[in-house]
């Protein structure tokens, strides 16, 4: 059986396209929540797990050097002072092939009364 063009011509001759992406995964990594701007603030939790999806060969870069991904909280427009907790929400840093979810997705932040 012959290829055929689009005038029923046999072709001997066709052309094949492949596209070869690497296998996807997820991670779960856990990392301390850094605070931006306010060193007289805590966090709670001080801790989150953040899920991460993507090409498995940037996961594995990702598990040999965690400082790939970075977690916190940006406090610089907290007023400056406040017996009140402030509930903000989680930023993460992770390479651009990556998509994560941080679990919780907010923290709360207190500022140290001085």
């Amino acid at each position: 059986m012959d290829a055929l063009d689009s005038s029923g011509a046999p072709v001997h001759t066709v052309t094949v396209t492949v596209t070869i992406l690497p296998r996807r995964g997820d991670l779960l990594v856990t990392r301390a929540v850094e605070i931006l701007g306010r060193p007289d603030a805590t966090v709670e939790p001080a801790q989150v797990d953040i899920l991460l999806n993507g090409p498995l060969p940037v996961l594995r870069q990702i598990e040999a050097n965690p400082d790939l991904v970075q977690v916190w909280v940006d406090a610089r427009s907290l007023p400056a002072t406040s017996g009140q907790p402030f509930e903000l929400a989680l930023m993460v840093s992770a390479p651009a092939e990556i998509s994560s979810e941080p679990v919780p997705a907010s923290v709360l932040v207190r500022l140290d009364e001085q």
